[in-house]
């Protein structure tokens, strides 16, 4: 029985660090459509709106990258104590992050966007905001979105962030 209770609450920590991650997605997903419906009621927005904007978003993004690398150290730990220990199901998941983390850009990006966060940098740079007229007559709307960019000049400033990555990409990085 008490193993049994172990093993639940393993389980249960596992989905808490899930949970976590997700939560924060979805607070950052939030934080943007406010922002977008603001622009969209209040018309242009002076200096302080797009730093204070920029500095929300940026303890969001924090907070998202961190959350997902704590999913990612922690969560074999508590499949192993879900599992008796069985180390072949641990190195197949070790390896499963592994191969996702090689094959995915996206992936890389976010793991080195977070360690240029961790070690003095910022994740978001710039924002712009845009408003376009879509469709023709009495179907036209406006459509205004939020463009949240990482600039790759800022990111090359840090000696830490790996140079060789960022060949590849553009100047803004969203």
């Amino acid at each position: 029985m008490k193993k049994s209770k172990f093993q639940l609450l393993e389980a249960f920590y596992f989905e808490e660090k899930y949970d976590i991650f997700l939560s924060n997605y979805l607070v950052i997903e939030k934080e943007v459509l406010i922002n977008t419906i603001d622009r969209y009621f209040l018309g242009s927005k002076p200096y302080k709106f797009f730093h204070e904007s920029r500095l929300i978003l940026n303890r969001l993004f924090i907070n998202f990258l961190s959350g997902v690398r704590m999913y990612q150290d922690q969560v074999p730990s508590h499949v192993e104590n879900c599992l008796d220990n069985d180390r072949h199901v641990i190195k197949n998941l070790k390896n499963l992050f592994s191969k996702e983390f090689d094959l995915s850009i996206e992936y890389q990006s976010m793991e080195f966007l977070r360690n240029h966060t961790q070690h003095g940098g910022q994740a978001v740079h710039s924002i712009t905001f845009q408003n376009k007229n879509v469709g023709n007559g009495d179907s036209a709307k406006n459509q205004f979105s939020i463009s949240i960019w990482a600039l790759k000049s800022v990111l090359m400033e840090n000696p830490k962030f790996p140079k060789n990555r960022l060949s590849s990409v553009d100047e803004k990085v969203d």
